[in-house]
């Protein structure tokens, strides 16, 4: 659990932070790593319940809070709260130094699982759960996908706890549900429809019912394996139209766990109830946990190999245009014979292969009496992702999406779908590089936080204005988020504002604080259930499974803020890398709403204008433009901010043109909802890597270089390692000693620093080990993002660092001089 200011000195006013041009926010990790006491079961010390609350803002008692004879006083209010309530006695009864709330600034509790039962109940602070996890496989991808994706799935099995349930399902023009049960895999196949309405015409539940698809992994393991290995690629050279259903496919497997997962919701409810009634007032200590096969939700992972095309959701759609020439203002389609796309994989036919390429040039030389069919772009297809975003979020259905494809995928229409529902969506262009296996892997194995809610309290004199990321703001109450779910790793942002224009100035007497509560469910390993129970009774050999339980916790922070009287205390306590994440986020927005280039524009008007603010309070000397400072030599925490604006402008979130075409179509959407859930530190190595050298495998040479030409020959050193988010490349310079061994060996300090980027990466990164005048080093230097990028005819299309640097220079000195500066 962290808190990442802008300002770790808070301007004292609105005034001052309007001269310091700079963002007043913050950035959370509410589900970072807790280093403090762990929760391993129902029978710890100290409850939600427990902690005390203010009577005005209703803030959590915490480290800051001072203590008298006969009330405490709120650190965030001041407000006077009396020990003669039921939940302040104990601050009053026992030592105070005994409680975790006040000995520590962060603090996780359990929290009872039902927070609306009647008041003369308590409701339990565990239940034991079994986690539902269904792979919604796309077939139309040719056979290396599908190897792919098969190795992915007998990853995702070493995850999953023994105890969960597991359900595989296939999609094409078709949805196929596999019944494992009795170790023989038996197929169940169930047409898509076209038309609006129902996506099937039966229930999949009639089909199979449900109870036969989802199967325990402990027992069934072995038979999961078995019909992986049936799985086949989807051809049918005759067919022109789509064959990729898989927004029908969602809609059905939806409704097809839905049925399940919230009828069981609700009988767990009346079943705690009933228990509660029979245990009386101390039912938290007497209540046996109840198995509820939909309190945890689900996990669906879901695999394309193109963009829907078939059924419902389809974000191509086919049309067949009438026999006469199209106006002029016809909207811009694609011709499913035309060589650039075609209807089966989406991608260019010279880079197909196998049945799908045979397929496109069948249909390319098919004589028709009838015009040619045409694809065009669906208007609708996202409202649709939307809509099913909603439907999964109500049944606790996690959405994650995995494109395996050089070709487009429509991922700016699917997006919501992952977003909204607390899912992830990754995007592999090359099959050959994929890491899906181990991607898939990390992400069921890590902690999850499910059902969260997140709020920022706050001292009178600030507050919260605007959220960032994938939360969902409360209707009712204020500062109130909603969080689908959240990774150790996940990160939002706020911005605040000044409640008046005193600020921080005021004698209020104490300083400026803010609070995090972060309250969610997470499923974890129940202590001596399943296999511990076993080998606690001397049963060693046992294969009980382990069983899950879902506990309820809240974490709650504190942080007192500093104050900043004048600029230059605000620019010495700035933090960069939060900085670069708040801009990333609002100019996300702008280019979203309004193109790439205008949000570029809009980032350079930013950086122009907050260096002319920064020259006008650290340089007084200012009387030519070659003293404009568009470095910030003076302030060592704000160097790295022109390099990392200049690193988001030649990202793919802001570049068009030439760079955008070479670009895979869907890598925007992939970036965008990535990044958007990335901490400082991670978005920071998405957007300008780590560039570092060393004179030998073993020894360090420098630790960071510019991302330059000139950093490489300069250096004299001949081996350097780039560390990008998605890319790790190990680069040997012309000059590099032919003794030094190529690989490193695995035992070399070189070889251990990129293992232990790859291991702690969300997505593990593609290595590449590269010679220069060996090997093709266009992916290094396509990374050198300081030299000049040129354009199709040749001429610069954006500038250097340098000549970027010295364009800013300019651009200050204009502006000063329009505004009288120095006159």
């Amino acid at each position: 659990m962290a808190i990442h200011l802008t300002l770790n000195k808070a301007p004292q006013s609105a005034s001052v932070r309007d001269q310091c041009g700079l963002p007043f926010s913050c950035v959370v990790e509410p589900f970072e790593k807790f280093d403090g006491p762990s929760i391993s079961n129902a029978s710890v010390a100290v409850t939600a319940e427990d902690i005390g609350r203010c009577a005005e803002c209703y803030a959590y008692v915490n480290y800051w809070c001072s203590f008298q004879q006969r009330a405490w006083t709120c650190s965030l209010c001041g407000a006077c709260n009396e020990y003669s309530t039921v939940k302040n006695q104990r601050y009053a009864r026992k030592p105070r130094e005994s409680c975790p709330e006040v000995r520590r600034s962060v603090v996780e509790v359990a929290c009872a699982l039902e927070d609306n039962l009647p008041e003369e109940l308590e409701g339990p602070l565990e239940v034991e759960v079994t986690p539902v996890y269904v792979a919604l496989v796309d077939t139309t991808g040719g056979e290396e996908y599908l190897e792919l994706v098969k190795s992915a799935l007998l990853a995702a099995l070493e995850a999953l706890p023994a105890s969960a349930l597991f359900g595989l399902a296939t999609y094409s023009d078709q949805i196929q549900l596999f019944d494992v049960v009795g170790g023989v895999t038996s197929i169940r196949s169930v047409a898509i429809l076209e038309m609006q309405g129902s996506p099937t015409p039966v229930d999949l539940q009639d089909a199979l019912p449900l109870e036969a698809f989802l199967v325990p992994v402990a027992s069934c393991k072995d038979a999961i394996v078995s019909a992986l290995e049936t799985l086949d690629p989807y051809i049918d050279d005759e067919r022109d139209s789509g064959v990729r259903g898989f927004g029908s496919a969602l809609q059905a497997l939806l409704r097809y766990l839905g049925a399940s997962l919230g009828a069981s919701q609700q009988d767990a409810r009346a079943e705690r109830l009933q228990s509660n009634s029979r245990a009386g007032s101390s039912g938290r200590q007497e209540q046996a946990p109840v198995s509820s096969l939909g309190r945890a939700g689900a996990r669906l992972l879901t695999f394309l190999a193109g963009a829907p095309d078939h059924g419902r959701g389809a974000v191509l759609q086919r049309h067949i245009p009438p026999p006469v020439r199209q106006p002029p203002s016809a909207p811009a389609i694609y011709e499913a014979a035309f060589p650039d796309i075609n209807p089966y994989s989406y991608l260019p036919i010279s880079q197909a292969s196998g049945s799908a390429a045979t397929a496109s040039m069948q249909h390319q030389n098919a004589k028709h009496d009838s015009p040619k069919p045409q694809w065009v772009r669906s208007t609708s297809a996202r409202a649709f992702y939307e809509e099913a975003a909603t439907a999964a979020a109500a049944l606790g259905v996690s959405v994650d999406i995995y494109a395996v494809s050089p070709g487009a995928c429509g991922l700016d229409a699917l997006e919501p779908l992952a977003s909204r529902s607390g899912g992830v969506m990754y995007l592999y262009p090359h099959l050959d590089a994929a890491a899906l296996p181990q991607d898939v892997y990390r992400r069921l194995a890590e902690p999850c936080a499910q059902s969260a809610l997140l709020r920022l309290r706050t001292s009178p004199e600030f507050k919260v204005v605007r959220a960032y990321g994938h939360l969902f703001p409360d209707d009712r109450f204020d500062n109130l988020c909603h969080v689908i779910a959240a990774g150790p790793s996940t990160a939002f942002a706020f911005d605040f504002d000044f409640a008046n224009a005193s600020g921080f100035s005021s004698d209020r007497g104490s300083p400026p604080m803010l609070q995090m509560a972060f309250q969610y469910s997470i499923v974890v390993p129940a202590v001596g259930k399943g296999k511990d129970a076993a080998e606690a009774n001397g049963d060693a050999k046992a294969h009980a499974p382990q069983w899950c339980v879902l506990q309820r916790r809240l974490r709650i922070l504190t942080l007192r803020l500093e104050v900043a009287k004048l600029p230059a205390e605000v620019y010495a306590g700035a933090d960069a890398d939060a900085i670069l994440l708040l801009l990333f986020h609002k100019i996300s927005i702008a280019a979203a709403a309004q193109g790439a280039s205008e949000g570029r524009a809009l980032l350079q008007d930013w950086l122009v204008l907050f260096t002319v603010s920064y020259n006008r309070h650290q340089n007084a000397t200012l009387s030519s433009a070659d003293l404009v400072d568009a470095e910030f030599a003076g302030s060592e925490a704000m160097q790295p901010l022109p390099r990392l604006v200049y690193a988001l402008l030649r990202s793919p979130l802001l570049t068009d043109g030439k760079r955008q075409k070479e670009e895979h179509p869907d890598l925007r959407a992939a970036i965008c909802h990535l990044w958007a859930c990335l901490p400082p530190r991670e978005l920071r190595s998405a957007v300008y890597p780590l560039l570092s050298s060393f004179s030998n495998p073993d020894t360090l040479a420098y630790p960071r270089h510019s991302l330059s030409r000139a950093a490489l020959i300069t250096s004299g050193v001949p081996i350097f390692l780039l560390n990008a988010f998605t890319e790790v490349i190990v680069y040997y310079a012309t000059g590099a000693p032919p003794e030094l061994p190529f690989p490193p060996p695995q035992t070399s300090l070189l070889r251990r620093s990129v293992n232990a980027v790859r291991a702690a990466r969300r997505l593990t990164p593609q290595l590449r080990m590269l010679r220069e005048g060996i090997d093709d080093v266009a992916p290094f230097m396509r990374h050198l993002i300081e030299e000049p990028e040129m354009g199709a005819d040749g001429k610069v299309a954006f500038p250097g660092m340098v000549q970027f640097l010295y364009d800013v220079q300019i651009e200050v000195w204009e502006y000063l001089q329009e505004q009288g500066y120095g006159q």
